[in-house]
């Protein structure tokens, strides 16, 4: 399998990403309705554009214990069925099946995995799954999972954030706990599982962290708020926000910028003040937007002779480094790393800094100073 080109869209991606992001953009109110008690409830429908930024599709997974032949039902002497597993063997079983399905079957693929544990109204552990994925290996991973589990409704294509968080169900009209399972657990716990390839690129970590870092915030446990009440003299009734989390799936994978913005090498001319030509060719450590550094470098030089935009030029280079740095530092703290924070100086500091420094070695004005340097090379 030929990693380079989806190594060269998952770089362009995460070197386009904005760590500002929050997702959740599109917020619209599907319904509005007033219970018995009087309490008026809002359900918001929130789209996030997360799979979309980074040209990710993923695939939803159910596993019954009942479907698989993993129950342990056995019928005794006087014809009566039960069980002859627990709950923890019956839920080790799955997360071994799920295991499996992803360490084996998807070993090729680079994926990101997140599923929970939910009980039947009888007790019984299930498995809801969630697979993460760049977008050009959705039809192979469809057709193995779908030939693999051929039951009815055990592979799907929506995905929303609060259903694999929810604690309660209904089963004929009674409503009960389902994060509660004896033996297993008192409360759902998100599992994650990564999965990169030797050739993949790094980036696929990153991305894929970030990833399982904004899915735990749905399983955070939040204080009951109380329910807020507007003006009586306006409108006594109180009200009840739902929000409902679907993720989209991304469209088409991110393809690299044709203008190639995004590179380590820097190979350009620019003009001084009094007319000179300086030459620059350098090859950086990480990889920036030298599209903005080039204009930047070509308007300010002029305002400089040769020597001072040399060293403009310099102080340009290692400031637009050092914002790359902390742009990733900051998503990889919000990713879960431990990454200890990096102390660097505005940009009003270093362009002070470079100005000055540029003033004390500026050599006379003299008109045969540039006749001079421009013979020179």
């Amino acid at each position: 399998m030929n990693f380079n080109k989806i190594n060269r869209q998952l770089k362009s991606a995460w070197n386009a990403f904005q760590p500002r992001y929050y997702g959740g953009l599109n917020e619209t109110i599907t319904s509005e309705f007033i219970m018995k008690n009087g309490v008026k409830i809002k359900q918001l429908k929130i789209q996030d554009d997360f799979c979309q930024i980074f040209g990710l599709k993923f695939t939803t997974l159910c596993l019954n214990a009942d479907e698989l032949g993993l129950r342990g039902l056995v019928k005794n002497k006087k014809g009566q069925i039960f069980r002859n597993k627990t709950n923890n063997q019956i839920a080790n079983s799955l997360e071994t099946e799920l295991l499996t399905t992803l360490k084996g079957d998807l070993k090729p693929f680079p994926t990101t995995s997140i599923w929970v544990f939910e009980r039947h109204f009888d007790g019984t552990p299930h498995l809801h799954c969630s697979i993460f994925y760049p977008s050009c290996y959705h039809l192979k991973i469809q057709h193995i999972l779908c030939s693999k589990y051929q039951f009815k409704g055990a592979v799907g294509t929506k995905f929303r954030a609060e259903y694999l968080a929810k604690t309660t169900s209904k089963h004929n009209g009674k409503q009960f706990n389902t994060s509660k399972i004896s033996g297993v657990q008192n409360f759902k716990t998100p599992k994650f599982y990564v999965n990169k390839p030797p050739k993949i690129t790094q980036e696929w970590g990153f991305i894929a962290d970030l990833l399982n870092s904004r899915l735990k915030g749905f399983f955070i446990k939040k204080t009951k708020s109380r329910i807020k009440k507007f003006d009586n003299s306006k409108n006594p009734t109180p009200v009840v926000t739902v929000k409902k989390t679907y993720f989209l799936q991304g469209k088409k994978p991110i393809k690299p910028p044709k203008n190639r913005c995004f590179s380590n090498k820097i190979d350009i001319q620019i003009r001084t003040k009094d007319g000179a030509r300086i030459h620059i060719k350098r090859k950086l450590k990480n990889q920036l937007n030298t599209q903005n550094l080039i204009k930047k470098l070509k308007i300010k030089s002029k305002k400089f002779t040769k020597k001072g935009a040399k060293l403009l030029c310099i102080l340009e280079i290692k400031n637009a480094l050092k914002m790359a740095l902390t742009e990733q530092l900051c998503v990889a703290n919000t990713a879960g790393r431990d990454i200890k924070q990096v102390d660097i100086p505005s940009n009003a500091d270093i362009m002070a800094l470079a100005w000055q420094l540029a003033m004390e070695k500026e050599p006379p004005t003299d008109p045969s100073v540039g006749l001079f340097e421009r013979s020179e090379k």
